[in-house]
């Protein structure tokens, strides 16, 4: 089996020393944007069956090139590469596994700092903690220099079986809120949030390839201070996609979400979609969205979406 590594990180450097272990794989490549840590894990392992190469996780073409051939793409980049490299490893019919969580949840400017932690064998641990400038759309925001946010995040992984892997995590954030930036003495409110999310991955490597599951759900406690009292809110989503075939792909995803600012309001929704590949550089889908608002409104949406690439690829030399 042929597997490939995209990103040589802390997460990257452990996955490739338990793969580098199995037997059942013939040809492990180590991908980066900056191959020196990936040369140096692999003279450090010295097997024969590694081998290295450069790409930038940012260009489509590299990733149609890199993925041909591939039975198992793993991908250990930042999640904002995660839409792109899943599908490039959709579109080019290798197995697709992440292990970074989601899409970035904060957009701010501040610093990171990540630690693997000893776990038993079989559990992987990694802790996150985040310091943020303060400013993130409406969930946070600041008045003076001196108020900033925090994050902080523990994620556990395992693999249950060959197929299946679970990713379970715990996260806390804390940063100012709005509700008294026109309040006279400026008063120092507070918005805490609590959270829980799973991962949940099916993929056959040796049987049904062309079959697997993803079912994801969180759930988000918020404590928001204000006048004239402190809002409580509690919101959740669960979501589940199915490959029925090798271009054919349906999902579902149900969301139920009190408001921040009103904790008595709740809305909630349901949407499902159908997607189709018709090549390995084109994707066309459609979702029904239904929409219950709190205020008694009712909305449902049809969407349709087509993605395409233009321009070289791996067929035609460059």
């Amino acid at each position: 089996m042929r597997v490939l590594m995209v990103g040589v990180g802390a997460i990257g450097t452990v996955m490739t020393k338990h793969l580098a272990a199995h037997r059942a794989i013939e040809e492990l490549t180590l991908s980066d944007v900056d191959t020196t840590r990936a040369e140096r894990l692999a003279r450090e392992l010295g097997s024969g069956r590694i081998r290295v190469e450069r790409f930038d996780a940012s260009d489509p073409a590299a990733l149609a090139r890199s993925f041909r051939g591939q039975v198992l793409v793993v991908n250990a980049t930042p999640p904002h590469f995660n839409g792109l490299i899943m599908d490039a490893a959709l579109a080019a019919g290798s197995h697709y596994m992440d292990l970074a969580g989601g899409e970035d949840g904060i957009d701010d400017a501040g610093v990171s700092v990540e630690r693997i932690l000893p776990a038993p064998k079989g559990i992987f641990l990694e802790a996150t903690g985040q310091l943020f400038r303060g400013d993130s759309a409406d969930v946070f925001t600041t008045s003076q220099r001196s108020d900033g946010s925090a994050v902080a995040h523990l994620r556990g992984y395992k693999d249950i079986t060959e197929s299946t892997n679970l990713d379970i995590g715990l996260s806390y954030a804390r940063g100012h809120n709005d509700a008294g930036v026109n309040l006279l003495p400026n008063p120092d409110f507070v918005t805490q949030l609590y959270g829980i999310d799973a991962t949940l991955r099916w993929k056959p490597l040796r049987r049904s390839i062309y079959h697997s599951f993803i079912a994801r759900s969180e759930l988000i406690w918020s404590q928001r201070q204000e006048l004239p009292r402190e809002q409580r809110a509690f919101g959740f989503y669960t979501s589940g996609d199915y490959q029925l075939g090798r271009r054919w792909f349906t999902g579902g995803r149900f969301d139920w979400s009190d408001r921040s600012r009103f904790d008595n309001l709740t809305d909630k929704g349901a949407a499902a979609t159908l997607t189709y590949w018709p090549s390995e550089f084109s994707q066309i889908r459609g979702e029904y969205r239904f929409t219950k608002y709190a205020e008694n409104r009712d909305s449902n949406e049809l969407l349709m979406q087509l993605i395409f690439s233009l321009g070289a690829h791996g067929a035609h030399p460059f």
